[in-house]
């Protein structure tokens, strides 16, 4: 089991909230059973970044995220994990991927955004893999829009996958984006947007039975703006009541995960006064969302990825930046919930200037994998990590 030791979600008037596929933690124990020896990820010769991850086994993993080409072109990248190494597939011609949730060895779904209709004109994207390719799967129109995007998905069985996202309509602004697989075809959801929202959007999705289902979003009443929470159960969705945290202008959340119908976690940012953004969770009982609190580096400190393992066992990543010099530097963060309270965890930093976490995922205390990316002084190289519990190393590549 994990101990734990010794993205950026940005809110600068309004929160940027960063995707995470959800975890499902697989029952069949022999799933488990191979030997999974942690390596690191293959080395590309162009800029690229990972979102989302999501783990069946020790030696069943995929991640997600995209690349950009040195002139201007680029796509999604999608990482795999057989037990000693990853290996990538490029997809060219999109705009990146954001969430990824594995059923099976023969059934995995990703989503994101491409650009059929030209530059600047995004479309939801939904890939899906049958155990030799991945191929795009029709997704329902939404209509004359300015564009939409899939951010995050989860699965509960081949006949009962959730999609989350946004699209915009005008002067309508920002809508919530939802989408259902039934095991034949896509359909879209209605989603409980709340009176008076000038914007809203959904980013994160866990799906953990057909009428246990939560997703995270953003919402904003007079240029003020908060989080949102919203719950499938089984007939419905239905927006659920949040505290807001003391003395916040804004708040919002990356991920949420569940460990029960009585018990689970979001996580994500808030800003105050004379602090950027400090690291928000919030805990259901059954009933409602309360805060816990957690410790910061930095004055510039956010979440954007949770996993839970169990009641006593659930991490959290994010990323929180300093100012150094001339520079302003970012540093990846761990934290760890032990059952009392939550904790900072070491955690690598690769890159002397630029480090995030921005998806985490795992199917045991043993397999955990958190993903995301680092960069050189002005961007000018970025690089995906991958990072493997309970160590929390980045891991030299196999060749």
């Amino acid at each position: 089991m994990c101990r734990a030791g010794n993205r950026v979600l940005a809110i600068i008037g309004i929160v940027v909230l960063a995707a995470s596929a959800a975890a499902a933690w697989p029952a069949d124990a022999a799933l488990r059973a191979c030997r999974s020896r942690p390596a690191g990820l293959p080395q590309l010769r162009v800029d690229s970044w990972l979102k989302g991850v999501s783990v069946l086994s020790g030696c069943d993993a995929w991640a997600v995220g995209g690349y950009a080409g040195s002139h201007g072109n680029g796509g999604g990248l999608i990482e795999h994990w057989n037990g000693s190494s990853w290996s990538h597939r490029l997809v060219p011609g999109i705009e990146g991927l954001n969430g990824v949730a594995v059923l099976s060895r023969t059934d995995a779904w990703a989503v994101g955004s491409t650009f059929p209709a030209g530059p600047g004109i995004d479309r939801a994207l939904i890939l899906h893999w049958n155990g030799r390719t991945w191929k795009p799967v029709p997704v329902p129109d939404t209509g004359h829009t300015k564009g939409s995007a899939l951010t995050g998905v989860s699965a509960v069985s081949p006949r009962d996958v959730w999609a989350v996202g946004e699209y915009q309509v005008g002067r309508q602004g920002v809508l919530d984006l939802i989408e259902h697989w039934n095991g034949r075809s896509w359909s879209r959801f209605q989603g409980p947007r709340a009176p008076g929202a000038a914007v809203g959007g959904l980013d994160s999705v866990t799906a953990v039975r057909h009428d246990l289902v939560w997703a995270t979003g953003g919402q904003e009443f007079n240029a003020v703006v908060g989080a949102a929470l919203i719950r499938w159960n089984g007939r419905n969705w239905r927006r659920v009541r949040l505290p807001r945290p003391d003395h916040a202008l804004s708040f919002g959340f990356g991920q949420v995960t569940v460990i029960s119908l009585h018990d689970a976690w979001a996580v994500g940012g808030l800003s105050r006064r004379h602090v950027i953004s400090a690291p928000l969770a919030m805990r259901w009982n059954g009933r409602t969302w309360q805060r816990t609190p957690m410790p910061a580096p930095s004055r510039d400190t956010s979440l954007s990825g949770v996993a839970a393992i169990s009641p006593s066992n659930v991490w959290a990543v994010g990323s929180y930046g300093f100012a150094r010099g001339q520079h302003f530097l970012t540093r990846t963060l761990i934290e760890h919930w032990n059952g009392r309270r939550w904790r900072i965890v070491r955690s690598p930093n690769p890159s002397p200037a630029d480090d995030e976490l921005d998806g985490i995922a795992g199917s045991s205390a043993s397999d955990i994998w958190a993903v995301g990316q680092d960069s050189q002084f002005g961007l000018t190289s970025i690089h995906p990590i991958a990072v493997h519990c309970c160590r929390w190393r980045v891991l030299p590549a196999v060749s």
